[in-house]
């Protein structure tokens, strides 16, 4: 069996193979596969590689994810941006982790900072991976004490169970906070990664993105968890089939 399942809901095909090459060293000796579901093609030489797939797709970033989730294969799941740096031997460090001390209900919040040019420095404090830190999560159905897990590491078997990410949001991160916060409502612990997974450089003020948070994202997730009960613990792993084909934010 595969170790890890890589997923990249992506638009920057020109950074693929990179990402696939530094991938090599940031697992080590674990077995991966990378999927990238996307509007734009790969390349031909990613394209040959058996550890590589490539599934077309113009839909919003939550619908490319659980796309790219359910044509998976790995005991393990994770997600991970199209515009980082991976640091060595740290997703070999994760599943090291993992597999000695973390239980099957258990998931894993990978760190990783974002700044301009690369200088951010979140994975150095662990109080920001509290969901309660930030403003946007102090809701009534988010337990003071539970961690996010923007990017996240889920065995396959728990992420299917609980139905993945709901592709009702369009963009990371409110979609992933809500996997979290159902993995810990069944009991489970979300781990902090070992070290730093990748970095990513900041660029303030992207309209797609900024639009898709405060006109669908945040009012969804207020909406969830701002009640009287928590929402729901499982969903169907294939709502992704009632997101839009076509994310008309980005591709009108």
């Amino acid at each position: 069996m595969i170790n890890l399942s890589i997923i990249i809901p992506g638009i920057r095909n020109n950074n693929w193979d990179k990402i696939y090459n530094d991938l090599i060293e940031c697992v080590g000796n674990y077995s991966f596969e990378l999927i990238c579901v996307g509007p734009y093609e790969a390349s031909e030489e990613l394209l040959s590689k058996k550890n590589f797939k490539f599934i077309k797709d113009f839909g919003a970033p939550s619908r490319c994810l659980q796309i790219g989730s359910q044509n998976s294969n790995g005991e393990f799941i994770c997600w991970i941006p199209d515009d980082c740096i991976l640091d060595k031997n740290s997703l070999s460090l994760s599943l090291d982790f993992m597999y000695k001390n973390a239980t099957e209900k258990d998931g894993m919040c990978l760190l990783y900072s974002e700044g301009l040019n690369f200088t951010g420095n979140q994975h150095l404090d662990n109080s920001y991976w509290i969901g309660s830190t930030h403003m946007d999560q102090r809701l009534s159905q988010v337990d003071a004490s539970w961690r996010i897990a923007p990017l996240f590491l889920y065995r396959k078997n728990l992420y299917d169970e609980l139905g993945g990410i709901d592709c009702r949001f369009e963009h990371a991160n409110m979609n992933t906070h809500d996997l979290a916060y159902r993995v810990q409502k069944l009991g489970g612990v979300i781990h902090l990664s070992p070290t730093r997974i990748l970095s990513v450089d900041w660029i303030p003020g992207q309209p797609v993105l900024t639009n898709a948070y405060f006109e669908n994202d945040l009012p969804l997730f207020n909406q969830l968890y701002g009640g009287n009960e928590f929402p729901r613990l499982k969903i169907d792993k294939d709502n992704w089939k009632n997101s839009p084909e076509i994310w008309a934010r980005r591709f009108n």
